[in-house]
């Protein structure tokens, strides 16, 4: 029986064919034409978060993701993109062509495929579905994938389809949690990192957790670059190299996000007033904790508790 095709899309380094039923719910911003591809088909074939949805992945170098669920006749051929590839199969099959090897992708199994590199997956079976990243060329992420392409046994592959699963949930819900959707991005982005960086850490490394575990047990704190590297007996270069390696921001970035999801549980889960949350997360009055908050969130604290309120 002859396929029929309800959208494709033909640039200098992209050629993809969808067939009928193919679907995508994404979790960050569809960067596909949803009206056009909705429009084939009496219900949406295409998912998009609720509008004006912060992108609680995009701090963790995560550009875009969705899972999908595309039919057999799906076709992709990628050349030269400007992010990582990363997809994990959820159910049924494809197979995958790249640096002249051929392989099969099935439940469990992740491809990744770094910056440059070029692949032809095509759907063999009636239901090939999927979660897929495009991750940003950060230190962290070239770290993990910047090297061969590659058909990997996941071995977190149900935590992280859960997870994610939980992170999409509470996406798409009318009463969203900031908190709960932080806390969902922060363990995707560690997960991943499980699954694909190297876990013996140098003593330099094993020193700088431990300043990090502290501070997040007392984000009261405030501790400098300088005073990191003096803790460790190195300079403040290879404590940001550090940092950038292995949370993709640097170490000041990373004490701030520290203090900031603080804030965000204070504010979630307490009637503490600004004046309390600002000491307790080293801040030396309410007025610095705010503007500081607004800067990090988009909103101020007074805004975010209302926002919440009116949400329920």
């Amino acid at each position: 029986m002859k396929i029929k095709y309800i959208w494709n899309k033909k640039t200098d380094n992209e050629y993809q064919l969808w067939p009928n039923r193919s679907r995508e719910y994404y979790i960050t911003e569809p960067f596909v034409p949803m009206g056009e591809i909705n429009k084939q088909s009496n219900s949406p074939l295409v998912l998009s978060p609720p509008p004006n949805t912060i992108n609680h992945l995009e701090k963790h170098g995560i550009q875009s993701s969705a899972f999908a669920s595309h039919k057999k006749g799906y076709y992709q051929s990628r050349a030269g993109v400007d992010f990582h590839f990363l997809v994990y199969t959820v159910s049924g099959s494809a197979k995958i062509k790249f640096e002249n090897q051929h392989a099969r992708l099935t439940r469990g199994k992740a491809f990744i495929s770094p910056i440059g590199s070029s692949y032809n997956l095509s759907c063999e079976t009636d239901d090939w579905s999927i979660i897929w990243f495009h991750m940003n060329s950060t230190p962290l992420w070239n770290r993990a994938f910047g090297g061969a392409q590659g058909v990997f046994k996941s071995e977190h592959f149900s935590e992280i389809s859960k997870i994610i699963e939980y992170y999409a949930n509470e996406l798409y819900s009318p009463a969203s949690s900031f908190l709960l959707l932080e806390s969902y991005a922060n363990a995707i982005s560690e997960l991943l990192k499980r699954d694909f960086l190297n876990g013996i850490n140098t003593p330099l490394e094993e020193g700088l957790g431990k300043i990090v575990n502290s501070m997040r047990e007392n984000p009261a704190k405030n501790i400098s670059s300088s005073a990191a590297a003096r803790i460790l007996h190195t300079d403040k270069r290879k404590i940001n190299e550090m940092c950038l390696k292995t949370w993709s921001i640097t170490f000041q970035q990373l004490m701030l996000q520290i203090k900031m999801q603080k804030a965000l549980h204070l504010l979630t889960n307490t009637d503490l007033s600004n004046v309390k949350i600002a000491e307790k997360i080293g801040y030396s009055d309410a007025y610095v904790f705010s503007r500081a908050f607004k800067a990090y969130y988009g909103k101020s604290p007074k805004n975010f508790i209302r926002s919440r309120k009116e949400i329920s």
